[in-house]
């Protein structure tokens, strides 16, 4: 088991000890990895079962290999092998094969131990989390952190994972191998602790949120089905245990595994929704506000106006979806090119012009973005709106208020620092895209950034 030293990986180790299971804990460091053997001897019911330490670390391709040759020295047979290891990086960090740490060590580790490993298995365990709904997976980009995200990315890389499940249950069909996905549920660990003031804030939140042996419960659930005859062949079961989640990224469509992931109805009704607003946001870029209607809108979807109402409450509902969703692609853009700058200039300019490169890659969402502002289907939903906004909003304001205190940046009012940022940009953009003569949003990202950048200088 990775990831056995503490947390949920140290509570399914003591209940499999209490079980009588000779169990192998793989960790990173070895003084921690040594305490957490000698804690379980120690445990009650520890004698029942055994506790031995392989040394590796998960987020480097060639300590995997070698953890994996040191568990096949010592194990003939692995009756059940639980990837439970997870990195939820506050920062981007690249490990030395060049992918972004999380990337490989929740992904990229479990991957490849299986392949590695796959000859003594008997049985997989993936520790998941509920939150690969909110992945965004991009082939080029993850495995390197080109789009690192704080937040997004230990989503994405979730995702990541959980997407080849299903490719194992087809490789291990008739190899007499069970894989399977658990969700442990909202639990009580150190992953993503930031440290400082939002760790100690996160820690207080934490205390209402479930133990480490509530979330090993699903994971050494699968310990209890009976063992399978190595040699029979045998049906490859998926199973992810969570609640339902209304939202997966469409672009699943396009993977061919939507179904391992979904009921059906939930994938009719994802569907649905996302027809509506992929055909509301071509109805407003070929029609513009007057021809945006929920007539248009139903037409053009296919989708009737119960159904609209069915998943957006109203068609003011509908816009204020589609309006968060464009404005969360461009500030994910925003953030992106953020975590990329060292400097507050630089980081100026990386706001500008990528804020300019999604104007000009995505018009219609661009458009949508700034008509919207002077719309009046936003105000019944702004609480919504906002909500959605915020977490992003965040992101930008936490890059900021260091390298204000560092006196790189202007001590001013934050949204101050936001009109005096994003105003230039914004009403750029909006020029542009109303098609005002002499606006080229070539030179303004020539020109902007240095412009904006003497605004918020020190002095």
């Amino acid at each position: 088991m990775t990831g056995a030293n503490r947390g949920i990986g140290y509570a399914v180790a003591t209940e499999l000890m209490r079980r009588g299971c000779r169990v192998v804990l793989v960790t990173r460091n070895r003084a921690r990895g040594e305490q957490a053997v000698a804690a379980l001897g120690a445990s009650p019911g520890g004698a029942d079962g055994s506790a031995e330490l392989v040394v590796g670390d998960l987020s480097v391709l060639s300590s995997i290999r070698a953890v994996a040759v040191e568990l096949g020295s010592r194990c003939d047979r692995i009756d059940v092998l639980v990837h439970n290891a997870g990195v939820w990086p506050t920062r981007l960090v690249r490990t030395e094969d060049g992918y972004e740490q999380s990337f490989a060590v929740n992904h990229l580790a479990p991957f490849l131990l299986n392949h590695l490993l796959e000859k003594r298995l008997r049985r997989v365990v993936q520790v998941s989390a509920g939150l690969y709904v909110k992945g965004r997976v991009d082939p080029d980009r993850t495995p390197r952190g080109e789009d690192f995200h704080w937040m997004r990315t230990y989503c994405d890389t979730k995702l990541a994972n959980l997407l080849t499940v299903p490719l194992f249950a087809k490789h291990w069909k008739n190899a007499g191998v069970t894989i399977d996905a658990v969700h442990p549920g909202v639990v009580r660990t150190g992953l993503g602790d930031p440290g400082g003031v939002k760790g100690r804030l996160l820690k207080v939140v934490k205390r209402r949120w479930d133990a480490p042996e509530a979330g090993a419960a699903p994971v050494t659930r699968w310990r209890s089905r009976p063992a399978r005859d190595p040699g029979a062949t045998s049906t490859v079961t998926v199973r992810y245990r969570s609640r339902p989640w209304r939202t997966i990224r469409p672009w699943l469509d396009g993977c061919g595994t939507r179904g391992w992931l979904m009921s059906p109805k939930q994938q009719r009704g994802e569907a649905t929704a996302e027809r509506l607003l992929a055909s509301a946001l071509d109805v407003f870029d070929s029609a513009g506000q007057p021809g945006f209607t929920v007539h248009a809108v139903t037409a053009a979807s296919g989708v009737s106006l119960g159904s609209l109402y069915h998943h957006f409450g109203s068609f003011d509902g509908l816009a204020a979806a589609l309006y968060s969703r464009c404005m969360a692609a461009l500030f994910d853009e925003l953030i992106t090119a953020l975590s990329r700058a060292r400097t507050a200039r630089t980081g100026v300019r990386a706001i500008v012009t990528a804020y300019l490169r999604f104007t000009e890659d995505n018009p219609a969402a661009a458009r949508f973005i700034h008509a919207s502002a002077y719309a009046g289907y936003l105000a019944a939903h702004a609480e919504q709106v906002a909500a959605a906004k915020a977490p992003r909003m965040a992101a930008v304001a936490g890059w900021l208020r260091p390298r204000m205190a560092a006196g790189e940046i202007a001590t001013l009012p934050e949204p101050l620092i936001e009109m005096l940022l994003i105003g230039p940009v914004a009403e750029t953009a909006r020029r542009w895209l109303a098609g005002v003569p002499g606006i080229d949003l070539g030179q303004a990202a020539r020109v902007l950034p240095d412009r904006i950048w003497r605004s918020l200088a020190p002095d």
